[in-house]
């Protein structure tokens, strides 16, 4: 699911690794998508010197919305059920 993501919006290492489940959200132009039709990076590439970018990339293929929605249907709860929470 990680690679699949990095591949369908377009994210380098550093960005697939800080994401959060806040991160996904609604494109307005896109409804077909439900709530993952945006995905928004707030630890982007900075420049020399400056803080990270923050960007919003738009979910392009039906597919990658659905990785999405199964990685916090299924693997997101997997340390919550393992704390007991």
């Amino acid at each position: 699911m990680l690679f699949r993501t990095a591949y369908a919006f377009g994210l380098r290492r550093n960005e697939i690794r800080m994401l959060d489940v806040v991160d996904s959200g609604r494109n307005p132009h896109g409804p077909e998508h439900g709530e993952y039709g945006m995905l928004h990076v707030r630890q982007g590439e900075a420049q020399k010197g400056s803080s990270p970018k923050r960007r919003s990339v738009l979910t392009a293929w039906p597919w990658a919305a659905d990785i999405l929605e199964q990685w916090d249907a299924e693997v997101l709860p997997l340390p919550r059920a393992r704390c007991g929470l």
